[in-house]
């Protein structure tokens, strides 16, 4: 019986959830990681995304931990030439995981998938395409080809964080995408779109959060 009984908090403590995200601003996904298992863990990519005031009582209470060194506001504009953030994040995540520093987090989080997605393309562009003549800029558009190697890419990582000791949250901005034919409409993660319907397939867990207007009298 003994034996059975450490078997059993063996298994519960091995036992993790991972999710997909999906909402728009000020939706409550920050609540929402407040209920989850703490420590917190966010690798912040969205320009000013961990700024909101929500977080600092949970960050002041040791329940968050925030790392905004991969935010950077030229994610936004979509350069090709916007610092390696990618690159950084990519390092840092994997001397975590060998470190076995994921060991000490209850949740990791990456906010959010639109900006890490652009990180990541960033990245790619760079090392499939030969380098831009000095004080020119690469302006052309992500090629089908390149977004199959992005979209590899993206999912290998998310494999990777979803076979960490840790719980597994991806924030997503919402796109909600109308069935011309039906007239149903589809929550979908704001990304390019050859990616929305591949990066949701590897979750067995999706949430939408939305914001209802109250019913009229």
């Amino acid at each position: 019986r003994a034996q059975k009984l450490e078997a059993y908090k063996t298994t519960a403590r091995k036992r993790t959830f991972n999710c997909l995200l999906m909402g728009e601003s000020s939706v409550g996904k920050t609540h929402f990681l407040g209920t989850c298992p703490p420590p917190v863990l966010i690798h912040s990519f969205d320009p000013d995304g961990t700024r909101l005031k929500h977080f600092g009582p949970m960050q002041e209470s040791g329940r968050m931990i925030v790392d905004a060194s991969f935010e950077d506001d030229s994610l936004v504009g979509r350069l090709p030439s916007a610092p390696f953030q990618f690159e950084r994040w990519e390092s840092e995540f994997l001397k975590m995981r060998k470190a076995g520093l994921f060991n000490q987090v209850g949740t990791y989080c990456i906010d959010s998938l639109t900006t890490f997605a652009w990180a990541c393309r960033n990245s790619v562009v760079r090392e499939l395409r030969p380098a831009p003549r000095p004080g020119t800029q690469d302006k052309a558009p992500t090629t089908q080809a390149e977004w199959g190697v992005i979209g590899a890419k993206i999912s290998e990582f998310i494999r990777a964080a979803q076979s960490l000791p840790c719980n597994f949250v991806l924030i997503a901005h919402l796109s909600l995408d109308r069935d011309e034919v039906t007239g149903a409409t589809f929550a979908k993660p704001a990304i390019q779109p050859m990616l929305r319907d591949m990066i949701p397939r590897l979750f067995t867990e999706i949430y939408t959060l939305v914001i209802e207007a109250p019913a009229k009298p």
